[in-house]
């Protein structure tokens, strides 16, 4: 028995042995880091970057060559975030409720028989213009395509004509529209009769047209003001 218990205990050595040789035979590079190795290198490591909108702006303004290469850039990575996209989809209730106002209230103003005329024409060019933009936007909708986006985007003569006539005509209609301002009335039988739930629609669509383009000049000026600064 004590013969037995020796050559277990022998046996065992040489396993322990055996398995420490193999360790001490294996390459440095298979070797677990130590703390102090973890340490250095988490340091040494490059930050996380975040492909926020703010960053893509700045991002911008650094790689930009002047103020108005500036603007442009500005426009273009604001017009293809999703929040635009989101903005432009809301955008076609207030065409598709031009063409609800007007198509209601087509015989309800004698005093300019052209403004439900107006609003009709104006919603359904709206909401082609709209569909086309959105449709262009989801067949380019990766990040790499932006570029591709805006040379497609400028080259198509579609838009370039539907931008035209939508131009021309809303001069037309705010010719019909501010030119019976003082002298329509909203009581049946009178000589200038209008609705006046048609005629404050587009009164107020009109208007509203004005006020955002100021806003947007205003927003325009302040990124002009970032450029200059930068410059």
């Amino acid at each position: 028995e004590s013969a037995a218990h020796t050559k277990l205990f022998a046996t065992a050595k040489e396993t322990r042995i055996q398995a420490m040789e193999e360790k001490s035979s294996l390459p440095p590079d298979s070797a677990p880091p130590s703390y102090s190795q973890i340490e250095a290198g988490s340091k040494s490591a490059s930050p996380p970057t975040y492909d926020s909108l703010f960053g893509r702006v700045r991002q911008q303004r650094e790689t930009s060559s002047g103020t108005v290469d500036y603007v442009r850039r500005v426009c273009v990575l604001l017009g293809g975030t999703i929040f635009c996209t989101v903005g432009v989809s809301l955008l076609m209730a207030l065409p598709i409720s031009a063409i609800v106002i007007g198509a209601i209230y087509l015989d309800d103003c004698s005093c300019q028989r052209y403004i439900p005329i107006y609003l009709i024409v104006l919603g359904s060019f709206g909401v082609v213009r709209t569909g086309s933009s959105l449709l262009q936007k989801a067949f380019c909708k990766s990040a790499d395509d932006d570029d591709d986006y805006e040379k497609k985007k400028n080259s198509n003569p579609f838009d370039s004509l539907v931008g035209c006539f939508l131009f021309a005509w809303f001069i037309a209609g705010n010719v019909w529209i501010y030119s019976i301002y003082t002298t329509y009335c909203t009581s049946l039988g009178c000589s200038c009769y209008c609705n006046g739930t048609l005629y404050l629609y587009a009164f107020w669509l009109t208007t509203s047209t004005y006020i955002l383009m100021g806003v947007i000049c205003l927003f325009a000026c302040c990124l002009c003001c970032c450029g200059a600064h930068k410059s």
